[in-house]
């Protein structure tokens, strides 16, 4: 009969429409895992100086902003050590490593600018914006490039402005008025 034939058409069809979708569906879930499978993240959330939507032609936020961006700027990938994990901005700001226009969905400024009020600070870090590279030989290491001065996009590299930073030492501890000392 002829409208058996059609039901079977017609059913034949809508499961191929249905299987087409799952399989449009599953593509995209691996394509999302994998996406933040390869994002950098930290060895621990102690080395998260900041965190950017993407590798280029990002957003920022802080460490632990809400947006939970899954590229993670690491102080000890790019210094090769620990780092302290303090995020307190030291006295004249130091350690100011850049600023965002607010602590996530941001766009980012170099330390010397003086557009936004969210401070990034790390630890012994002193940053400057450069056009251009690092002083390499002088120790400094790229954090972040940014599309410009301020107003800016952030990117791993490929922006001309750089944001550039070099560990400092940790002064020692200088007594000065130490009279009398004494072993037993």
């Amino acid at each position: 009969d002829k409208s058996n034939i059609y039901k079977f058409i017609f059913l034949r069809i809508i499961m191929q429409k249905k299987s087409l979708i799952l399989v449009m569906v599953l593509f995209l879930a691996v394509s999302i895992s994998a996406y933040f499978a390869n994002a950098a993240t930290c060895s621990n959330a102690n080395q998260i100086i900041l965190r950017i939507a993407s590798p280029s032609n990002a957003h920022g936020e802080i460490y632990n902003g809400i947006g939970n961006y899954a590229e993670e700027i690491c102080y000890d990938t790019i210094f090769g050590q620990a780092g302290d994990g303090n995020r307190v901005c030291a006295v004249g700001d130091t350690n100011l490593v850049l600023k965002l226009s607010s602590d996530t969905n941001a766009h980012a400024e170099i330390p010397s600018s003086s557009s936004y009020q969210t401070k990034v600070c790390y630890g012994n870090l002193v940053c400057r914006g450069v056009v251009g590279s690092c002083d390499v030989a002088g120790g400094e290491k790229l954090v972040v490039s940014l599309s410009s001065d301020t107003n800016a996009h952030l990117s791993l590299t490929g922006y001309n402005v750089n944001i550039c930073c070099n560990r400092t030492a940790i002064p020692p501890v200088v007594i000065t008025d130490l009279t009398d000392a004494y072993w037993t």
